[in-house]
C-alpha cells in the first residue's frame, strides 16, 4: 500500500470524512484527496500533522504496519498471547537442541581444557542471576557472529580487528566490575 492508501484507510477506520480531517488540519479537502489518491506527496510536516490528528505513529501512517502504540488493547492482548506461544515453542525447540548438543558433547572425548571450560560454564549458569546470563549469552552471540566475519573478511584491517577486541574487552571488564560490585565482591 502507498502512503495515500494508508492515510485513507486509517481515516476511514476513524470514521472521519476528508472534509472533517482537512478542516482539523487546516488544509483543503482537495489537497487531502490528492494525498490519499497519490497525486501529491505530503511534506514531513504534513505527515506529522496527519499522524497526530489520526492518533497513529508516523511508521503506521507511512508503512501501514502498526507499531505497539497503534494497537488497540485487544490487539495488544492477542499479540502478547501469540508472543507467549512463540516463546514457549522456541524454548522447547531450544531445549531439544541443547539436549542433542549435550549428548553429542558427552559422546566425544574431550580434552582437559574443553572439560574445564564446560564445567566453568555450567558453574556460571548455576550461580548467576538472569542479568549475568543475559549478558553472557549476548556477549557470546556477538563473539560468534562477529569474530567469524572479522577473521574471514580480508578487507578488515589489523587496526579494526584490534579495536573490536579492545571494545569487547572493555565491555566485558565493565560488565564484570558491575556484576562483582552488585554481588558485594568489592
Amino acid at each position: 500500500m502507498t502512503i495515500g492508501d494508508n492515510i485513507k484507510a486509517i481515516r476511514k477506520a476513524r470514521n472521519l470524512t476528508q472534509e472533517k480531517l482537512a478542516k482539523e488540519m487546516g488544509i483543503s479537502r482537495s489537497y487531502l484527496s490528492d494525498i490519499e489518491n497519490n497525486r501529491k506527496n505530503p511534506s514531513t510536516k504534513t505527515l506529522q500533522s496527519l499522524s497526530n490528528k489520526l492518533g497513529v505513529t508516523m511508521a503506521y501512517l507511512t508503512t501501514g504496519k502498526k507499531m505497539l502504540a497503534d494497537l488497540t488493547e485487544d490487539e495488544k492482548i492477542e499479540a502478547f498471547k501469540n508472543m507467549r506461544h512463540l516463546f514457549k515453542k522456541n524454548t522447547k525447540d531450544a531445549q531439544e537442541k541443547l539436549k542433542s548438543d549435550i549428548e553429542d558433547l558427552l559422546s566425544r572425548e574431550l580434552n582437559f581444557v574443553e572439560t574445564v571450560y564446560l564445567v566453568n560454564v555450567l558453574n556460571f549458569l548455576k550461580h548467576s542471576d538472569s542479568e549475568g546470563i543475559k549478558f553472557m549469552a549476548s556477549f557470546i552471540r556477538i563473539l560468534n557472529s562477529t569474530i567469524g566475519e572479522v577473521i574471514e573478511d580480508d578487507s578488515v584491517t589489523q587496526e579494526e580487528t584490534k579495536k573490536f577486541i579492545d571494545d569487547t574487552i572493555k565491555d566485558m571488564r565493565e560488565f564484570l566490575e558491575k556484576w562483582f560490585n552488585y554481588k558485594g565482591c568489592e
